[in-house]
């Protein structure tokens, strides 16, 4: 059962016992987790203003998906909460990201993450530590500003699935693309 705590219109406490948990909220700004997350598998925050992870983040053990959407300030990836999380689905669509922090990869993240949409961004490369995820099936990098394929793509060697559509990439990198994956 999902319980929002009164407040602020820009502030939610959350007491939640479900495995699933979606939040969308235009003008929140602030979102605290409290009480038994261990139960709880999927994550999924749809606010533009939220500037930072919730509180509690931590005490979901067994979270597996994790869904960030629309305009959230990409600085709190590099702490510890997603990294020490055994993601499987990371979802960072529509943020207008332009960098991806290294941070991100390390930590327990880079040994389950199979998943990961980066689709909708502004990014023109990825960060090295992308191969440290040496799970990673399914990749989506469309509708950025990729005019190469960034180096770390082409190390991951369980990688079965790639969507590069919609970015500048040259003929080249079409061929090689074509020549990794099929694609083009």
């Amino acid at each position: 059962m999902l319980k929002l705590g009164k407040g602020k219109k820009n502030y939610k406490h959350v007491l939640t016992g479900e495995t699933l948990l979606e939040i969308k909220a235009p003008d929140l700004q602030h979102l605290h987790l409290e009480g038994d997350f261990s139960k709880l598998t999927m994550l999924g925050l749809y606010t533009p203003s939220l500037n930072r992870l919730p509180t509690g983040l931590t005490l979901a053990v067994n979270l597996k998906i994790l869904k960030l959407k629309v305009g959230i300030d990409f600085e709190f990836c590099s702490q510890d909460p997603v990294q020490n999380l055994s993601l499987k689905n990371l979802t960072l669509c529509g943020t207008q990201l332009d960098q991806i922090p290294s941070a991100l990869f390390a930590g327990k993240i880079s040994l389950s993450l199979e998943d990961l949409f980066l689709n909708e961004n502004k990014l023109s490369d990825l960060p090295q530590s992308l191969m440290d995820c040496k799970k990673l099936k399914r990749l989506n990098l469309a509708s950025n500003q990729l005019t190469k394929i960034p180096v770390a793509v082409t190390r991951l060697e369980s990688l079965i699935s790639i969507d590069l559509d919609n970015n500048p990439l040259s003929e080249n990198e079409r061929q090689l693309a074509y020549k990794l994956w099929g694609i083009w």
